[in-house]
Order: structure tokens, then C-alpha cells, then sequence
């Protein structure tokens, strides 16, 4: 019996090598035999020797299979470092970063070895590609030509310890929704992108979506050469409060998923004044509203028009009906009678001015904890033309579309906008306001800007 282990595990190959990970190498290499043969396999006497490519003479042992270690048939042996998860064997590789070999050994004879980067001679046929950030893997596995560079691909993502690859495998990389939010339920587009990682040179799937967890729409199945990215589309009809949208990828083995979260309608905390072009000295700021005073704020962020969420910083946030977010917290808290919070990782800074190509200056985006969009505001030169005069959003009613104003008076960091309560001052006649009154646009910064709202039930999109 042990004549016909010792046998069989000359089949052994080394099937992936990770030797250049992201970031630092120390302690994330790792290398990956794989039994392809249909019996278990001793593997006594088995070791890995590596070859520096700087001189090709060298050798050094970085690993030897303790004294009754055996493999499966079909399965993987895992040599790695201290943080490879899963190692079924712990040792410090220090392999390089090319052109280098590493040559796996039975009781002193080779039974395979992988050389990359130019490096002939050290490998099998002509050496595999030199790879950076992910592993060198054969693809699928267990698959030995003699040559290296036919066998041996980098990989998309490192496998460690599972499959390299399969014959349809795809890859999520992301899921988008047009528009990126809306007030109003209705019809938007999603859209899925994949790549096709798969080894076969044609890739087939299919995909569904679900709302919620229930099947929305019908499934689309697709077929891609391998190495391209599909990206496919779905009209929904997403309706109003918060859910999840979720595409999966099948193939006949494996499923794969992406979701995004959605947020329609009125949230619990809502944008409610922008002071985007302070006046000289002053700090930006954007002040949000809850619904209740006690809503937790916690993993909400807000951004400009990148989309790049700046988390707020919520530690010590109190009970509050406005809350403000600032450049300048500290500053801030001296002159506004509300709750006062910066941002984790930076401002998101507004814009003055609009783009050659287009009217909208930027926009100011708020996050729920999820990663929603709850709300979102966007603003033209019109909204600025005035140094610290603030943009103010108007009276919130069932039904309403978001309206935004340039502010017809001073900025009201903490307390209720000039534009919710216009409608009820004493100059209010049915319908239609105008603020201020008198009106006196003489250029001195007081009272230069009217304020015309007119309340209409419209029926109109966003």
C-alpha cells in the first residue's frame, strides 16, 4: 500500500503560486499543490525548493510535508505564510517577484516546477507570465502541458486552497441604477456589470434580479467570450421606501451576486440647507433635518457631485430637530444653536462655478447607513449668485417634488428656512408669495434677491 501511495503522489503538481500580493508580501505568499490523480497520495518526502532568477545556481528549501501528510484526490494542499487563512501547512516562503522558479520535489527528484519572467530553462517549456498584486495559477487545474506559459495564468482574484477557475465563471463588478435617485416612485434602469473569468472560450449564464428577495422581471441568460464584460439591463418599478436590488449571476455551478441599496420618498433625515459659497472666511456647510429628533446618524456620509461618501462624525451627537454638517465643526459650534459635525476623510468641497459642458454646479448628496442615496440636491449658478446667501429647501408636503431657493435673507444654520415659512408670513397672498417686501435691489447685500413661490400640485417627474 505505501509502495502505491508513494507511486501516485509523483502526479502531484503545483497548481498556484502567490509570490507578489497587494501591498507588503510579508506573510501573504503561499503556494498550492493539487492532486489530480483519483487516489490519496502520500506525501512523504515531497518539498518545495525555490530558485532566485538572480542566480539561477541557488536553492533554497522553503518548505518539506511532515511525516505522514497525505492529499486527497481532487483536493489541495495550502503552503502558506502567517496570514493565508486556511494554510494546511505554515512556512516562510520569501519568494521573490521575478524572474524566479520554484520547483516542488519527491525524495530529491523533480516532479514539476513553474519558472516566471524570463527566466528559460529553470521551468517547464517556456516560463508563465511575471504578475503583479495576484496569484499565477493553472487554469483549470491540474492542467500540465510541459509548458508554463500554456498552463499557467494570472489569475483575477487568488484562490487559495479552492478551484482556480471554472469553465463559465463570472465575476459581479457592479450594479448601477438610473437615475442614481429619484423622490418619486417608478420606472428606473438597472443595469449588472460581469466579467467572464471562466476558462472556456465561450461562457454562458443567466440573471435575476429581486427586490427585496422577491424575482422582479424576467431571467436573461447570456453568452460572452471569455475575458469580456456584459453588462446588462432592467427596467423596475421601484416603489417608495427603503429596499435592496439584487442582481445574481448563475452558472450551472455556481451563483454570484451584487446588491445596491435604494431609498425613494421622503427619508427620517433629509438635506434642508446648503451654504455652498460662504461668505470670505466662512466655512461650508450643510444643514440636514430628522424627522425625529432622536434619529441615529450613525454610518451616514454625505458628498459632493464625485460620489464619494464622507462619513459623518457622529460620536457625540445629541437629541435635535436640524443638524449641522461642517468644514469648520469647531468654528461652527460657536455660532449655530444645533448639534455641529464634521466628516471622516475630508469636505466634500462645492463648487462655485459650473463646468464648461453644463449648467448644474455640483450636487450635495446624503447617504443612509446602508449606503442609499436618501436624499439629493443639485444646484446652478442662479442658487449661488449671492456670497452667504444660503440655498434653502421649501415646505415638504405629501407629494411634493424636492424645491430648492436661494435664500431671500440671512442663512438659518439650526433653525427653520426663510423658504418653509414664506408661504406663511404676513405678506402671504393665496398661493403665490414674494419675499421681501419691500423689495429693494440697490446692490447693497440687503434684500437684493426676491423670493417668488408659488404653491401648485404638478404632476412632474424627477
Amino acid at each position: 500500500m505505501c509502495a502505491l501511495l508513494l507511486l501516485a503522489a509523483a502526479s502531484l503538481v503545483l497548481n498556484e503560486v502567490l509570490y507578489d500580493p497587494p501591498g507588503s508580501d510579508t506573510g501573504f505568499e503561499f503556494v498550492e499543490l493539487f492532486n489530480p490523480d483519483p487516489a490519496t497520495v502520500s506525501l512523504a518526502g515531497a518539498r518545495l525548493v525555490f530558485i532566485n532568477g538572480a542566480d539561477p545556481s541557488s536553492r533554497r528549501v522553503v518548505w518539506e510535508a511532515g511525516p505522514g501528510t497525505t492529499l486527497a484526490s481532487e483536493a489541495y494542499f495550502l503552503v502558506g505564510e502567517t496570514q493565508v487563512p486556511g494554510a494546511d501547512a505554515e512556512a516562510a516562503l520569501r519568494l521573490q517577484n521575478g524572474p524566479d522558479a520554484l520547483i516542488l520535489e519527491i525524495d530529491g527528484v523533480s516532479v514539476d516546477a513553474v519558472a516566471w519572467g524570463d527566466l528559460p530553462g529553470l521551468g517547464e517549456g517556456v516560463p508563465a507570465a511575471d504578475v503583479a498584486s495576484t496569484s499565477l495559477g493553472r487554469v483549470p487545474d491540474g492542467h500540465d502541458t510541459g509548458d508554463n506559459a500554456s498552463d499557467w495564468v494570472g489569475l483575477a482574484v487568488p484562490t487559495p486552497g479552492r478551484a482556480n477557475a471554472r469553465a463559465d465563471a463570472f465575476e459581479p463588478l457592479d450594479v448601477q441604477v438610473d437615475p442614481v435617485w429619484s423622490f418619486r416612485e417608478g420606472w428606473r434602469t438597472a443595469s449588472i456589470a460581469a466579467i467572464a473569468v471562466g476558462f472556456a472560450d465561450s461562457q454562458r449564464a443567466h440573471i435575476d434580479w429581486l427586490l427585496n428577495g422577491a424575482p422582479t422581471g424576467d431571467r436573461v441568460g447570456l453568452v460572452v467570450a471569455r475575458g469580456d464584460t456584459l453588462r446588462v439591463e432592467n427596467n423596475l418599478w421601484i416603489p417608495p421606501g427603503r429596499s435592496w436590488l439584487a442582481a445574481i449571476v448563475h452558472t450551472d455551478d455556481a451563483a454570484d451576486s451584487l446588491r445596491v441599496p435604494l431609498s425613494v420618498g421622503p427619508a427620517p433625515v433629509m438635506l434642508n440647507e446648503v451654504m455652498a459659497r460662504p461668505a470670505s472666511g466662512e466655512p461650508e456647510w450643510i444643514e440636514l433635518v430628522r424627522e425625529e429628533e432622536t434619529a441615529d446618524l450613525l454610518g451616514w456620509s454625505v458628498s459632493d457631485r464625485s460620489l464619494t461618501p464622507r462619513a459623518l462624525q457622529t460620536e457625540t451627537l445629541q437629541s435635535s430637530h436640524w443638524v449641522v454638517v461642517s468644514a469648520q465643526p469647531t468654528a461652527m459650534t460657536q455660532v449655530v444653536d444645533a448639534p455641529v459635525v464634521g466628516t471622516v476623510g475630508g469636505w466634500p468641497a462645492l463648487n462655485n462655478s459650473a463646468p464648461a459642458d453644463d449648467s448644474v454646479v455640483d450636487w450635495v448628496v446624503l447617504y443612509d447607513e446602508r449606503g442609499a442615496i436618501a436624499d439629493l440636491m443639485t444646484y446652478d449658478e442662479a442658487l449661488i449668485a449671492v456670497e452667504g446667501r444660503s440655498i434653502e429647501r421649501g415646505s415638504i408636503f405629501e407629494g411634493s417634488l424636492p424645491q430648492w431657493f436661494a435664500s431671500p435673507g440671512a442663512p438659518t444654520p439650526g433653525a427653520a428656512n426663510l423658504a418653509a415659512t414664506a408661504s406663511t408670513s404676513p405678506t402671504s397672498a393665496g398661493p403665490l408669495t414674494a419675499t421681501p417686501n419691500p423689495f429693494t435691489p440697490d446692490s447693497d447685500g440687503i434684500d437684493d434677491v426676491l423670493h417668488v413661490v408659488l404653491r401648485a400640485q404638478i404632476p412632474l417627474g424627477w
